[in-house]
Order: structure tokens, then sequence, then C-alpha cells
């Protein structure tokens, strides 16, 4: 059996947001999983006693790790890089001299934007939309009430109070569990007009749940559920939200925006980086009723589910393949980003790109 390197992030083995890819590469290959946590530095000879160092693939999900520092203690014969558009946007997007290691890679896009922004980067890049399995609606949940898993400091309690002021919310139910390197603030942090809003409300709350059918209960107690980021790389969290039929509430920013139509299958409300609290206005009263809006979710993620479940398997395919980039677009980015020392001129950069033109040539 072929042998695959997947490195992924440590907190996706916490949220298994990447279990969906290693379930359907695990049937072709053996896997090996190595997990890094980008905030810290990365000890690169960790890697020299991986099954020999010798892979038919790597993977790398997410992160994005020194490619150059990987191959001085294993190799491969075929790299797939799956980026998050919410990862590129922190790091600031293509000026990440980091992106120079990945001009070699199949790299494939769950997020539609990003997508564009690769082709036009250069890169060969390949896009797929993830859609989770539905589950069984047996509870619609009350259409005035809402699930908020405060996962990020930027949204919060003000957020929300925005985004939601316009919809009449009775309960309201703050499932605290912050992404690594977030903090959930309190209520008194957000001024007296927040406080007020939330005394307005019935207000329950929880913390980590130990099983997702136990978050589920819950979230199927509301039909209303506010997405818990700004950007999202694929979404998992406001997916499967869908997938149980609720009426999302999310920033109209990728990924939501490239899932929800608003006031239709969900409510988009102006994101704002500017802002203080960044919501730019509250949602607007649907047309549609709530009811009417989460038949619609379950309706996208049932016809989505179909179409991902035939596309999937073409992952496994544009694995095997050798990436073909635009040479030349890649050139032009490159010295518009500044991917190389500063002292390297912009010939030796051309050079540079020349040399891998005429290798691309040669191989075919």
């Amino acid at each position: 059996m072929d042998k695959l390197l997947f490195i992924g992030h440590t907190y996706h083995q916490k949220t298994k947001s990447s279990l969906f890819l290693l379930e359907l590469v695990r049937k072709d290959y053996q896997i090996t999983e190595f997990y890094i946590d980008p905030a810290m530095p990365l000890d690169y000879t960790r890697m020299a006693d991986l099954q020999g160092g010798s892979f038919d693939v790597l993977i790398v999900w997410q992160v994005m790790p020194e490619i150059s520092e990987i191959r001085k203690h294993v190799s491969w014969n075929h790299a797939v890089f799956f980026p998050m558009y919410d990862h590129y946007v922190a790091i600031g997007g293509f000026s990440a001299k980091i992106w120079r290691d990945y001009q070699d890679f199949i790299i494939i896009s769950f997020s539609r934007t990003l997508y564009n922004d690769l082709c036009r980067c250069g890169f060969d890049a390949r896009y797929i939309q993830y859609f989770p399995k539905p589950s069984e609606i047996s509870n619609w949940g009350e259409e005035k009430s809402l699930f908020f898993w405060q996962r990020q400091t930027v949204l919060n309690f003000a957020t929300l109070k925005k985004a939601v002021q316009n919809l009449e919310i009775s309960k309201i139910h703050l499932h605290n569990a912050p992404d690594p390197y977030n903090k959930a603030l309190p209520l008194s942090a957000f001024g007296e007009d927040v406080v007020e809003f939330f005394k307005s409300v019935i207000y329950s709350e929880s913390t980590w749940f130990e099983t997702k059918e136990q978050l589920y209960r819950v979230l199927e107690q509301s039909s209303l559920y506010m997405a818990p980021r700004n950007l999202e790389g694929i979404g998992m969290s406001f997916l499967e939200a869908m997938a149980h039929g609720r009426c999302v509430i999310a920033p109209n920013m990728p990924t939501m925006s490239e899932y929800i139509i608003d006031g239709v299958n969900g409510l988009l409300y102006p994101w704002e980086a500017s802002s203080d609290n960044r919501c730019g206005a509250p949602v607007l009263l649907p047309t549609n009723s709530i009811r009417t809006i989460q038949e619609n979710a379950y309706k996208t993620v049932c016809e989505g589910y179909e179409k991902w479940s035939r596309d999937k398997f073409e992952i496994l395919v544009w694995m095997k393949q050798k990436a073909n980039p635009n040479i030349m677009k890649l050139c032009r980015r490159a010295i518009r980003f500044d991917w190389y020392n500063t002292s390297r001129s912009k010939t030796a950069v051309i050079g540079h790109y020349i040399r891998c033109f005429y290798r691309l040539i040669s191989k075919k």
C-alpha cells in the first residue's frame, strides 16, 4: 500500500475537522499523521524517523511549515496543500514569503474566493466545495431562540447584539468554548447597552461537550445559529448547523457567503474590519419566515452533500498529479511580493523561474 504523510494542526485533533479527508484517503494509503502548532517553533528533526522518511504523497492541511526544511528529512513523489481562507487572510495573503515553498504543490481549496486568488497568482489550484451529511430533523427549534458558539474574541457579545437586534430574540444559548489564542470576554467589557440586552433575554451557557451528540441536542432547541467566525476555511461549525436545519446568521464574508444566500437559506450581515464591534449593521428582517429559511438551509446541505459524495473522489485523482503552475504569473508575484531575500536581484529571481519553466517543458 502506498504511504502518505499528513501534516496538520494540533487543534484539529480535538475538533476532528480534517477527519473527513483522512477517511477518504485511508482506503488507498497507509497514513502517517504529524501535527504541529503554528504558534510554537517547529523542530523539523522530529520528522527524521517518520516511516523511513519516504512517502508517495505528502498532504499539508492548513498549516504552512517550511517545505525546504521538511525536504531535509522527508521525501515524496506528489505533494498536495489544502489552504484555508481564514489562515490565508491572517498571514497577509500572498505577501507572506512562505508561499514560495508551495509552488510545486497541487493546491486544493474549499473556498471559491481563495481558489480564484490562487489561479490569478499562478498556482496549480483545484476547487471543491465540502458539505456534511444532513441529519435527521426531529426538532426545528424555537423561532426566537438563538445558539451562539463564542470561538473568537473578535466576534463577541457586542457583535451578536448588533446583528440580531431586529429579530426580537427571546432566548440565547452561549456555547463558551474559544479557539486557541482567543478568549471570551465578560459581558461587562462591552458596555451597559449590551449588558441590558442580555438581561432582556432568557440566557443559558455551556462549555465543551464530551460528544457532538450532546452539542447537537442543545443546538436543536434553537432555530437560529450565530456563525462563530468572521472568516472560515471550510466552515464546519455553521455547515453542521445548516445540516441540522438551523437558520445561520453570519458575516457576509467567505466562506459563509459562498454557501448562504441572504434571506433565502440564511441571514448575512455586513462585516467592517475597521469597526469597533465589526458588525456593520443589524440583520434585515427577511421576507421569508425563519422556518422557510431553515427548510432551505437543510435542502442546500442535502443537495450539496449529494454532489460532494460524487465529487470528493476527484481529490484522490488530483493527489497523483504533478503540479503544473503558471511560471510567468508566479514570477511576477515573486517580484511583487518579494518572496526572495532582498539581497537577490530581480534578474536572479527571473532566472530562477526561467529554469523552472525549462524543467517543466523538459518533463512534457
